[in-house]
């Protein structure tokens, strides 16, 4: 048996739940569009397209993941925080509304501890 088999096959589940995922997003994508007529029609995804999304959507996780860690031990932590996933956030103009997105949802979870 082959020492990181268990590493190897986690990582495959890993990539095939992210590419369900990602062709579940764009079948529900191009529903919507059906029901929108006053909508340009935007090209349907190939499969090809959609395993290349789900690949980039995985190195983008990586990427990310390691940028957290290094938030985290900059700040003397060995665990990630809200606060390193919205220093994450601040470099990605899209998701602005991430910061106050995490502040309602740790203000809803301390009422049920």
């Amino acid at each position: 048996m082959k020492l990181g088999g268990g590493l190897e096959s986690e990582e495959l589940r890993v990539r095939q739940s992210i590419l369900y995922t990602v062709g579940r997003i764009c079948d529900e994508e191009a529903q919507k569009q059906q029901h929108e007529h006053h909508v340009r029609a935007r090209p349907p995804m190939s499969k090809e397209a959609m395993a290349l999304l789900a690949d980039l959507v995985y190195k983008q996780s990586e990427v990310m993941a390691t940028e957290l860690q290094f938030f985290a031990r900059h700040a003397n932590r060995k665990i990630i925080k809200t606060e390193d996933v919205t220093l994450l956030a601040r470099k990605q103009p899209n998701l602005v509304a991430i910061p106050s997105y995490l502040f309602k949802c740790n203000t809803l979870m301390l009422r049920f501890v």
